[in-house]
């Protein structure tokens, strides 16, 4: 079961890389629909899935309008970063994790590549809590955002989470030196 979600992560991963050179729109825009739906189905929760991939999304309308404005024309520039993020948040909720770093030898050539993304995994976690308890704090502190010192507060809160995310990177990054991983 574990080597076929491998197979599968591997399969969306060069399927994701195939449709991004090709550029078929309807390709694009029918693999954007499918990994959404497909990773709505494993979570067994459609409103959860809308809600994070809304601010994709809404850079996308963005990127889309000032596109329109520069160029007056549209490309599939749009769609493709739709895919980016559909598809690989799939292959990351269905990539087995635990299993993949035990099944990896520490003196395979694979080691390192493993240990990264599981870094990745590991402190992209770290990223979605910390974010989480910023904006909540912030909700709390600011009942109404649009006025006056609700941007600042806003501005305060994300200097904050991105001071914290940079510390504990850095308490990290110094505890992996300590035992010898980082050189």
């Amino acid at each position: 079961m574990n080597a076929a979600r491998f197979i599968l992560v591997v399969a969306l991963v060069c399927a994701l890389i195939l449709l991004l050179v090709d550029g078929n729109f309807v390709g694009l825009a029918a693999s954007a629909v499918t990994a959404f739906l497909a990773r709505a189905l494993l979570l067994r929760d459609f409103r959860k899935c809308i809600r994070h991939a809304l601010p994709v999304f809404l850079f996308c309308a963005i990127l889309v309008v000032l596109e329109f404005i520069a160029h007056r024309s549209l490309s599939n520039l749009a769609l493709k970063t739709f895919v980016c993020y559909a598809i690989v948040v799939l292959s990351v909720h269905l990539m087995p994790w635990t299993v993949m770093v035990r099944s990896v030898s520490p003196r395979s050539c694979l080691f390192a590549p493993v240990l990264f993304l599981l870094f990745v995994h590991h402190f992209t976690a770290i990223l979605q809590e910390e974010t989480r308890r910023s904006l909540t704090a912030y909700r709390m502190a600011v009942p109404h955002p649009f006025r006056r010192g609700g941007v600042r507060a806003l501005a305060f809160s994300l200097d904050s989470l991105f001071c914290r995310c940079l510390l504990r990177a850095e308490r990290f990054y110094a505890a992996q030196t300590l035992r010898g991983i980082a050189e």
